[in-house]
């Protein structure tokens, strides 16, 4: 708190940020059903985390289906290099018609669980004939106050 009052009553100038890479936001996933994967740049932001991999990118969420983790609209981080499922956590998936959706993995059964204020939303259960593969998993979560 010393150095945020010290800041306060200097110059109003703040130290250049330092050891970051940008991290680009290549389009929207929907929160809620499958729908088709749609790459369109929206734009970059600052890595929140110095070290984070320069693989991570950004996804714009769309949907109220997970409005009590993210608001429809905030921004995600995902990183392609961590696939591995362990429930609890968030991921984008893709299905085999190009679908994609974000949404918390369980287990027993495989499912992926909505995490809405609006009941309406279901789970989707995995296996049989529903063929998906993990983009990646969500690592990061970003919205405006």
């Amino acid at each position: 708190m010393v150095i945020v009052r010290q800041m306060l009553r200097e110059d109003g100038d703040l130290p250049e940020p330092t050891d970051y890479h940008s991290i680009p936001i290549i389009g929207q996933v929907q929160a809620g059903n499958w729908t088709e994967a749609v790459q369109r740049p929206i734009g970059a932001m600052p890595s929140p985390e110095p070290f984070m991999s320069r693989k991570v990118f950004g996804l714009q969420v769309s949907g109220d289906s997970m409005d009590e983790y993210v608001e429809d609209g905030a921004t995600v981080l995902v990183d392609p290099e961590d696939k591995a499922l362990f429930a609890g956590r968030f991921y984008v998936v893709i299905n085999e018609a190009g679908e994609t959706t974000y949404k918390r993995y369980q287990e027993n059964p495989s499912r992926l669980v909505p995490c809405s204020s609006n009941k309406s939303h279901r789970d989707i259960v995995l296996g049989g004939d529903q063929t998906f593969t993990i983009v990646g998993r969500v690592i990061w979560r970003a919205a405006r106050m």
